[in-house]
């Protein structure tokens, strides 16, 4: 396996002071018990090698050269090896009394003997000791099993313990769990361990691992299949809330089974494609987040009973038992929607009612017998609407722009009069239909005034059907929202008890009573939802996202009455047809071959339920036209050689080879609005425009009114921030507020780019995928000011797609955009116009402030914008706090970039005015704006609180880039009537670094983790900044002078200088460490000494130029005092090493202590074992000759104890050497504490 390429620097310079620690502890490549003897090392490898991307952390060791071995070197044939040559040394000489003195006569073999010493009871199953002996190394009887088995026997013991094992279900991972679990085997484990690697040449781990008596550490004892099922049991049928929103809360929720859902949790990716996580997430078991759930919305919004035809709903209402007509005189407990007076559902009409108001002169009140409850007769002729009384006094003649309730709503006389009489006038609500006096006010200065009710008929509609059965309890909170839930619901009849007007059989309903629907008019179907709102300037903070409104297409009214059935024929049923509708449907959506309108897909269902009024036929025509055929073409290698142009209202643009253009296209549904160019492949009808790939160009309406809010500072950069934030903040805020309509439409933002077009630039934003025609779109937006028209690519989309390639295609059409005004603001005219005159010093501020002083202005919203891409990119996965504060301080980054040719312009035109300096104090005003204008205009960490600004410190993301460094030196060299003067570490140096280098070089001593960030800083950035500045200083003094003589003097001293900073930098690393060592931070004494050593190797008194007739310049001075600080260095080297020996030595006590007391307590114990087995003996003596299962039950107790007090005494006898060898190490550490 070769190592993934890593492309963050920091991240690759981590991996390599591993991989050279790694080498440093396992020089022969195999990795034993990292996790115990190198912690720190473990976890750094642990977050390592995630952020590169293995599966795993063995596959990070595969990939440098590691083998990675979890229980251990492999030991049975260094096992067999060690012993071999302990038969070979002792051949025929005296052995030795203990193992104590076998090691310490053998040096060379101490580490491997330690090991098998350490692992002989896990592994053969005895002590160290007692294996010395059956193997004749040791002086002294050979120990024998309570009992010797023969192989049968064995293999007939282990094939019973297997099958116990299995019967119970207790699985144990070592030895002495096992001997502990299954005392009545004990005798023939302890037999196992000195026969193992003769009958069965392996050791007695391995092969009871191998028959399944011993488990690997690790492995699961449960059924994954089995916890799985349990959890969708559990878990699937509770609502969202309930169910926990991660793993970790489901083992807490669940301790009687926490085991085996961790050791599920652990292995389940090797059985399986997905994670654990993902399939609990998919089988219902884990909370959704709160993105999941939008995307579950928005994939069921069409489905919304907003989206239900009129006959749907009427059919509904009938279904649950509501009445065909019904007034509010006879509501009982029914509500009838507002301004909605009777409904009639046979007849689909409604009586609407509206209020008209008149003030007339009291005289004429009595004149015309006008009072409350005199009805009135009612006429409409455009644009008027006038009521009279019955001796034909015109009471009211208004004019229809007055009487509309509001701006989105039609007006009454509008709704009227487009109602023809005919349609409802055979309706039982027909008579409610009229106009009277509702009241009369009481006298005003000789004037009453007088309202009057106007009833008066309109078709029905679906917004009133659905205010209907909302209110009344039918549809419910969830069924507004999305979903079809509704139409599969099971419900049960209304109660109603009131009459109603025409007499139904069995007509019942309920009331309810809620907040009143949104109008009709927001009501959309078979809308086309523009994805992005256009951004507005700065200006107006209050402007709304520029969203097309979405047609709204209302149903014909069909009969209520069911036609007749077809006749039967010997052809394919009704039902065959609509089968094969369906089937063709189902294929083409999951090949992604074609998408299919809402409305024919509502359609088609309802076919599917018995609706004989939609003929089979029709839908299997509508089928095969919507369906493109198989030759579309692939996004990814369009070519645009022929220069094929296609000109839109205000821009031109290039369209692929093969392509042509439709101009003044209309697309169905959409009421007038069209598009001035579409662009499809040739070989595309205009009839299946719609189900191509596709270029259209969107007219969003001109923006001249607003160009002189604008044009005054408008740039670039702030064009692109505005962008950011209508895609990235105005777009997360639609999709989250749960009052706007279009809020499961919205679409999220997973890519953008900006390009370099021809006069202008564009930025290009990608929308969340789906699949097929249509899956895949990308706006182009110009950068304008007097337009806001954009370019919309719809392609196809699959899971084969390389989407990096069709990006491209897309760049390079966004390039190819041509503005017929470029873009060009009275802001980037004046920067332009600046360079050919001479300014005064106010001019120039004025410049300078508009161009600098709006950028401030976006950092926090594009922060936020940056959080909003990092969580629309994550798509449903869970959000880092951490990842986000990042995501948010790159983008403010990648904002202060884009400003920065801007602000070398403006040194540019302060240099050409000759820095102002018409007199002193006119200079330095001039100087100081663009000082302000520097520290104000690019970001910084100062603009986060404490926590985030040390997440955007530690990483680096805001610290000066080289251009921005480049700008600081040109601004200093500016500096009017200044002198040259002493260069100093600050001058080149972050200034918050020298702050934190003072600071713990004085009165705080740094630990290991902030030595090694500090000392990982000053390699990452601080050397190379000072190394990076020398040779710009010396590149420009070889540029400036043709004097070869005093260009090599000047080249001289500046290295000098730079040398002399050098050694400030060493001085205070040196005082830092002077400070650690008596301290015993060891691991950051280390870190210290070498980037000490490595800054001294920069130091020379020669320089490398780049200029071939100079070549290497000697003579360049070093710092007075480099030789004391060399001696000063190796003293503290030889200080860092004995503080080091010192540590191991200290490790190496700790070691024998815990030994010496593990040793105790063995000794401890034996006089109790003692007692104990002469009791056990005792009392076997005693008992009967008939107590055959007592006896063998407490002769296999006595020889347990028996086995216990050997190793106890076995134990005790190492004590004295092991005590030994602890005061050796308290004097070899005691010398090296004195030193």
């Amino acid at each position: 396996m070769e190592p993934i390429k890593i492309e963050d620097p920091k991240l690759a310079a981590k991996v390599d002071r591993i991989i050279e620690q790694l080498k440093e502890y396992y020089p022969d490549g195999k990795v034993v018990r990292i996790t115990n003897d190198h912690k720190k090392l473990s976890e750094r490898i642990g977050k390592a090698y995630k952020e590169i991307g293995y599966q795993s952390r063995d596959d990070f060791f595969t990939a440098y050269g590691f083998e990675a071995n979890k229980a251990g070197h492999p030991f049975t044939t260094d096992a067999k090896e060690v012993l071999a040559e302990l038969h070979r040394r002792y051949d025929g000489k005296t052995l030795c009394a203990n193992p104590s003195q076998l090691i310490e006569e053998n040096p060379d073999l101490k580490g491997k003997l330690k090991t098998l010493q350490n692992n002989s009871q896990r592994d053969f199953g005895d002590v160290f000791k007692n294996v010395l002996i059956g193997e004749g190394l040791l002086a002294g009887e050979k120990r024998e099993a309570a009992r010797k088995f023969t192989r049968d026997e064995m293999d007939e013991a282990l094939e019973e313990l297997a099958g116990r094992i299995k019967e119970d279900g207790i699985f144990a991972k070592t030895m002495a769990s096992l001997q502990k679990t299954y005392p009545d085997y004990s005798d023939a484990l302890t037999f196992l361990g000195r026969v193992s690697g003769d009958w069965y040449g392996l050791t007695p781990r391995k092969l009871l691992q191998e028959r399944g008596i011993l488990v690997q550490s690790g492995t699961p004892g449960v059924n994954q299949d089995e916890i799985l099922s349990w959890l969708k049991e559990t878990y699937s049928s509770l609502p969202n809330d309930e169910k926990p929103a991660s793993v970790d809360e489901l083992i807490a929720a669940n301790p009687d089974k926490s085991t085996e859902l961790k050791e599920a949790q652990r292995k389940w990716k090797a059985n399986h494609e997905e994670t654990f996580l993902s399939c609990l997430k998919q089988n219902g078991v884990i909370k959704m987040s709160e993105t999941a759930l939008r995307n579950q919305l928005k994939e069921t919004a069409p489905f919304c009973v907003r989206n239900a035809k009129l006959k749907e709903l009427v059919s509904l209402w009938k279904k649950v038992g509501g009445p065909k007509t019904l007034t509010r005189e006879n509501e009982e407990q029914l509500v009838l929607p507002e301004r909605v007076a009777a409904i009639d559902a046979d007849y689909a009409v409604e009586i609407r009612k509206s209020y008209f108001h008149a003030m007339i002169h009291k005289s004429e009140l009595e004149q015309h017998a006008v009072k409350a409850g005199t009805s009135l007769s009612c006429s409409a002729s455009d644009p008027f609407i006038a009521f009279g009384t019955p001796d034909g006094y015109r009471l009211i003649n208004r004019r229809v722009g007055n009487l509309r309730w509001r701006d989105s709503d039609p007006s009454p006389f509008d709704e009227y009069a487009d109602y023809g009489e005919d349609a409802w006038k055979d309706s039982p609500v027909a008579g409610l239909v009229g106009a009277w006096i509702e009241s009369i006010s009481q006298d005003y200065y000789g004037c009453v005034l007088i309202c009057v009710r106007f009833d008066y008929p309109h078709k029905l509609t679906t917004q009133t059907m659905i205010n209907l059965l909302y209110k009344n309890g039918v549809l419910t909170d969830d069924d507004m929202l999305g979903g079809d839930d509704w139409r599969k619901r099971e419900y049960e009849k209304l109660s109603f008890e009131g009459a109603a007007l025409v007499e139904d059989s069995g007509d019942d309903s309920t009331s309810g009573s809620v907040p009143e629907l949104e109008s009709e008019s927001e009501l959309k179907s078979e809308s086309e939802i523009e994805p992005a709102p256009e951004p507005e300037s700065e200006l107006e903070p209050d402007s709304k996202p520029e969203i097309e409104p979405a047609s709204e297409s209302e149903p014909e009214i069909e009969s209520a009455s069911e036609p007749a059935p077809e006749p039967e024929s010997d052809g394919p049923t009704r039902e065959d047809k609509l089968s094969l509708a369906r089937l063709a449907v189902t294929a083409a959506q999951l090949v992604g071959v074609a998408t299919f309108p809402q409305e024919f897909l509502d359609k088609l269902e309802r076919a599917e339920q018995g609706d004989m009024s939609i003929d089979p036929d029709d839908l299997l025509k509508a089928i095969n036209d919507m369906t493109p055929d198989e030759h579309s073409v692939d996004a990814a290698s369009l070519t645009f050689d022929e220069g094929r142009v296609a000109r839109g209202k205000h821009f031109d643009v290039a369209i692929p080879d093969g392509w042509h253009v439709v101009e003044n296209y209309e697309r169905d549904g959409l009421f007038g609005q069209k598009r001035p160019f579409v662009a499809v492949p040739e070989h595309v009808s205009n009839d299946d425009i719609e189900l191509s790939n596709r270029i259209i160009y969107v007219d969003s309406g001109d923006r001249a009114a607003k160009l002189g809010q604008t044009s005054a500072f408008m740039t670039a950069p702030l064009r692109w921030a505005m962008f950011c934030q209508a895609h990235y903040v105005e777009m997360a805020n639609q999709m989250t507020d749960p009052t706007s309509p279009f809020a499961a439409f919205a679409q999220k933002t997973m890519w953008d780019c900006e390009v370099d077009a021809q006069n202008t630039k564009c930025f290009i934003v990608q929308y969340n995928s789906g699949t097929g025609i249509n899956g895949l779109e990308f706006n182009i937006r110009p950068y304008s000011l007097d337009h806001s028209d954009y370019l919309r690519v719809c392609l196809s989309m699959d899971e084969n797609i390389d989407i990096d390639a069709i990006r491209e295609v897309v760049k390079h059409i966004a390039a190819t955009v041509e503005l017929d005004k470029p873009f060009e603001s009275d802001a980037e005219r004046g920067l332009k116009a600046a360079f050919g005159e001479k300014l005064t010093k106010d001019e120039f501020t004025d410049l300078a402030s508009r161009i600098a002083s709006p950028i401030p202005n976006f950092f926090q919203k594009l922060f936020t914008a940056g959080q909003n891409r990092y969580v629309f990119q994550l798509d449903g996965e869970e959000v880092d706090a951490r990842d986000a504060t990042i995501a948010g301080a790159r983008m403010l980054a990648e904002y202060g970039e884009k400003f920065v040719p801007y602000y070398g312009k403006l040194l540019d035109i302060y240099a050409a005015n000759d820095c102002f300096g018409e007199t002193e104090a006119t200079g330095h005003e001039a100087y100081d704006v663009l000082k302000n204008i520097f520290e104000g205009a690019f970001p910084s960490a100062a603009l986060f609180a404490d926590d985030e600004a040390k997440i955007v410190t530690e990483e680096g993301i805001l610290d000066d880039m080289p251009e921005k460094t480049a700008l600081r030196d040109r601004l200093e060299a500016l500096f009017p009537k200044g002198e040259a003067k002493l260069l100093r570490l600050e001058d080149v140096v972050p200034r918050g670094y020298i702050d934190d280098i003072k600071k713990w070089g004085i009165d705080f001593i740094p630990n290991d983790g902030v030595a090694r960030e500090l000392v990982d800083r000053g390699k990452e950035c601080v050397v190379p900044s000072i190394l990076r500045s020398r040779q710009e200083q010396i590149d420009a003094l070889i540029g400036m002078s043709s004097d070869s003589a005093s260009t090599l003097e000047a080249i001289r001293e500046e290295a000098g200088r730079y040398n002399v900073i050098l050694f400030e930098l060493a001085s205070r690393y040196k005082t830092i460490l002077e400070r650690m060592i008596p301290k015993e931070a060891l691991e950051g004494s280390k870190r210290f000494l070498v980037e000490i050593n490595d800054i001294l190797e920069l130091m020379s008194d020669s320089i490398e130029t780049n200029n071939q007739s100079i070549g290497t310049l000697r003579g360049v001075a070093l710092p007075a005092g480099i030789s004391e600080f060399k001696q000063q260095l190796r003293q503290l080297d030889d200080a860092v090493a004995r503080l080091a020996a010192k540590n191991e030595k200290e490790q190496e006590i700790d070691a024998l202590e815990a030994k010496i007391q593990e040793l105790e307590n063995a000794r401890a114990k034996i006089p109790g074992l003692e007692q104990q087995a002469k009791m056990l003996s005792s009392e076997i003596d005693k008992m009967s000759f008939f107590s055959f299962s007592k006896k063998k039950a407490r002769k296999a107790e006595l020889a347990q104890c028996q086995a216990q007090l050997e190793s106890c005494r076995s134990q005790a006898a190492l004590i004295d050497s092991v005590r030994a060898e602890h005061e050796e190490a308290k004097a070899e550490f005691a010398k090296l504490r004195q030193a």
